[in-house]
């Protein structure tokens, strides 16, 4: 399958290895929901990404993709897993590609059907998120007319960018599938790019502060960053879902911030000036936490760049 309209250019990102893909015609829309006008033209383009080596599970790959699709004006219509789905006639109903492109894990997957209406057309997006026991396996499906809701699965530089901002995010959707692994270079660039960056393959115990083991290649990369410009100064910014009492979950992301602090500093070397940790809570969603989906992306760290240095 070639990559979606606009998206020939480059390359997919990281260690997430692009598969097959296609597009073809079609006339109006067949799913659920609507989003596009009756008999318009569109076009449907299916692309599959596998992801070997990811540690992450598909509840948090497919959060990290639905916050990016709200972010970049897609609302949400449906959302839902394995057995909650319906199971293995759910599965089948669907027109996903075929091993070795994309597997589903019967009793392990998520999927989330999306909507953007913009002037001049609309798109429908499916994403369908599972596993085997080594590889993270992602399939986007995406019916759009016109230019509304294109979405760009590639970039420059290797690894995508994150959401568009400003007019342009009225009619793209970013959708990069960058995890595990290859994360590290998306916390460089976006440093580099925007000041901030998520940390999205940290793991915690529900209700817990504790971090994982590790490794964590974002962590790796930060500390990389860090060594690189001297005088940076990162802020190390806890965030929750809404469940339980904010004073409780504003103390909890902080101690989160303050595990990955210590882990910066302790196992990695970075110097204690360069790091501050800060809880916010619940106060900073970046998705709805009317959904399991939703909760489990706002529970995160993120790196805020308060100064950032010069490399010597």
């Amino acid at each position: 399958m070639s990559p979606a309209p606009g998206a020939r250019d480059g390359r997919a990102p990281g260690a997430a290895r692009d598969m097959a893909a296609g597009a073809s015609p079609r006339e109006g829309s067949t799913a659920p929901g609507g989003g596009l006008a009756e008999g318009a033209t569109a076009t449907l383009t299916r692309q599959a990404w596998q992801l070997p080596g990811s540690t992450l599970q598909t509840a948090q790959i497919a959060a990290d993709l639905r916050g990016q699709l709200v972010r970049a004006g897609y609302e949400i219509v449906f959302a839902c897993e394995d057995e909650a789905c319906g199971g293995f006639d759910f599965r089948y109903a669907l027109p996903l590609l075929p091993e070795p492109q994309m597997h589903v894990d019967l009793g392990d997957y998520r999927y989330i059907a999306a909507r953007h209406e913009a002037p001049g057309g609309g798109a429908l997006v499916a994403l369908m998120v599972s596993r085997s026991e080594q590889t993270g396996y992602i399939q986007l499906t995406h019916l759009a007319s016109g230019a509304a809701g294109q979405v760009v699965t590639s970039s420059k530089s290797g690894g995508l960018p994150g959401p568009l901002d400003g007019p342009a995010a009225e009619t793209s959707a970013s959708v990069s599938p960058s995890f595990g692994g290859d994360q590290a270079a998306g916390v460089t660039a976006r440093l580099a790019q925007a000041g901030r960056a998520p940390l999205d393959d940290l793991t915690f115990a529900p209700g817990s502060s504790r971090l994982g083991d590790g490794p964590f290649a974002s962590l790796r990369q930060l500390a990389d960053y860090l060594e690189a410009h001297p005088g940076a100064q990162a802020l190390l910014v806890g965030h929750s879902d809404s469940t339980g009492a904010l004073p409780r979950n504003i103390a909890l992301s902080e101690q989160r911030a303050r595990s990955v602090m210590a882990r910066l500093s302790d196992g990695l070397g970075v110097p204690a000036r360069q790091l501050r940790a800060e809880g916010a809570g619940f106060l900073a969603p970046r998705a709805s936490n009317a959904t399991a989906q939703g909760r489990a992306s706002n529970r995160r760290v993120e790196v805020v760049l308060l100064r950032a240095g010069d490399a010597p």
